[in-house]
């Protein structure tokens, strides 16, 4: 598995699904909500919060892949939440 050679070199690899079912089946997967805090209750304005100087904004500065499992599960707008959050932590 892609994930598991990545971390084996010391790498920081997010797994993470968009069902919990797939999450179980990921080494150390969480569903998408978790690590990207995208809202529930999504809209064309949602944005992920969280603050670009925290841990997790470190984290994802830090990964090598993210990895999210069933993708086209998620609606276009959890996509241009995360987007525009990692455009702002990157940054």
């Amino acid at each position: 598995m892609l994930s598991v050679g990545l971390c084996e070199k010391g790498y920081i690899v997010v797994n993470t699904a968009s069902s919990v079912i797939s999450a179980l089946l990921l080494p150390g997967g969480l569903t998408t909500h978790s690590p990207f805090n995208v809202p529930i209750q999504i809209n064309e304005a949602s944005n992920c919060m969280f603050d670009k100087e925290s841990d997790k904004a470190a984290m994802f500065r830090r990964a090598k892949v993210i990895i999210w499992d069933e993708a086209p599960m998620m609606h276009r707008w959890c996509f241009e939440a995360f987007d525009q959050t990692m455009y702002d932590v990157m940054s």
